[in-house]
C-alpha cells in the first residue's frame, strides 16, 4: 500500500521533476573569466633611497568579466559578476626604491589577472623617507603584465556536465598608467587621489569535446577609466593601515559599458 502510494506521488510529479532537471542543466556555468581589479594601494610618495621600500597586503575588489559559452558561440557580449573567491580576493603589492625619485613596483591582484610590473616616478614633493608634517606630492605610475591562465572544466569553464576535457589557455595582457596626487596632513596621515587608465586584452583557443565550440577563438579587447581616492595611516615607523575607494568604468568590445564602485582596505609594512 505504501509503495503504491509512493508510485502515485512520483507519477504526479514527473513533469515537475523533468522541468527541474532541465533548469539545472541549462543553468550550469559555462563561462571563461578575467578579473578587472579595482584597487592598487600605490602611494604617490617614492621611497627616497635605493633598496628602501614597502609591501602591502590588501583585499582586492573588482568585477569579473565573463565569456558566456552556453549559446555555443564565442562572440557574445561579456557578462559581469562581482563575486570574488579567496584566490582572487587577496592582493599583494611591493615598492622598492631604485634612485631617490623612482621606485620599482610589483602588483598582484590574485588569480584571473596577470602579475604587473612597472615604475613610479615622483615629480613633486618629499619622498617617504623625507616625509614632512605637511606637504603635497605628485607621481606618475606605469604598469604592464602578461600571463597565461589555464582554465578547465569544473573550474571556470563548464561547457556541459559530460565534458570533462574542456579547457583553454587564456593569454591575458594588461597595461596601465595613472597620475597620483597626495597630501600629507602630518607625518602619519597621507591622503591620495588620481585618475587611472587601463587597457586589457585576452585571447585563446577552446579545446573541448563539444564539436561546435572546439577550436573556436576567443578574443576580447577593452579599456577602463578609474578614479581612486585613499588614506594611509602610519603606526610607528614600519606599519600602516590603508583604505581605498575606486570608481571605475569598463569598456569591452561587443559589450555594454559597466560602471562600479569599490571600497577596500589593507595593511602595509615598510623598511626605511
Amino acid at each position: 500500500m505504501v509503495i503504491k502510494k509512493m508510485m502515485e506521488i512520483l507519477a504526479k510529479n514527473k513533469s515537475a521533476n523533468l522541468l527541474l532537471l532541465a533548469v539545472f542543466l541549462t543553468s550550469c556555468s559555462s563561462r571563461i573569466t578575467v578579473k578587472n581589479p579595482a584597487n592598487r594601494f600605490i602611494s604617490p610618495e617614492a621611497a627616497g633611497e635605493a633598496l628602501k621600500g614597502n609591501v602591502n597586503l590588501f583585499l582586492s575588489g573588482g568585477v569579473n568579466s565573463e565569456v558566456n559559452l552556453s549559446k555555443e558561440t564565442t562572440n557574445e557580449p561579456l557578462q559581469f559578476d562581482d563575486t570574488q573567491k579567496l584566490d582572487t580576493l587577496i592582493g599583494l603589492g611591493a615598492s622598492v626604491g631604485i634612485v631617490k625619485n623612482i621606485d620599482l613596483l610589483l602588483l598582484s591582484n590574485g588569480d584571473n589577472y596577470p602579475l604587473m610590473f612597472g615604475f613610479k616616478y615622483q615629480i613633486l614633493g618629499a619622498s617617504k623617507k623625507e616625509k614632512k608634517a605637511k606637504g603635497h606630492s605628485v607621481s606618475v605610475v606605469a604598469l604592464i603584465g602578461s600571463a597565461v591562465d589555464e582554465q578547465e572544466n569544473d573550474d571556470a569553464v563548464e561547457l556541459t556536465p559530460q565534458d570533462d576535457e574542456a579547457k583553454i589557455d587564456l593569454s591575458v595582457t594588461s597595461k596601465e598608467a595613472s597620475l597620483l596626487y597626495g597630501y600629507r596632513f602630518d607625518k602619519n596621515s597621507l591622503f591620495y587621489m588620481g585618475p587611472r587608465y587601463t587597457v586589457t586584452q585576452f585571447d585563446g583557443t577552446l579545446e573541448t569535446d563539444n564539436v561546435t565550440l572546439d577550436g573556436q577563438k576567443i578574443d576580447y579587447w577593452g579599456d577602463s577609466f578609474a578614479g581612486v581616492m585613499g588614506f594611509m595611516f602610519d603606526f610607528g615607523s614600519n606599519t600602516k593601515i590603508m583604505i581605498e575607494g575606486s570608481h571605475q568604468k569598463l569598456n569591452w568590445q561587443r559589450t555594454t559599458n559597466k560602471t562600479f564602485n569599490t571600497i577596500s582596505a589593507g595593511v602595509g609594512f615598510s623598511w626605511y
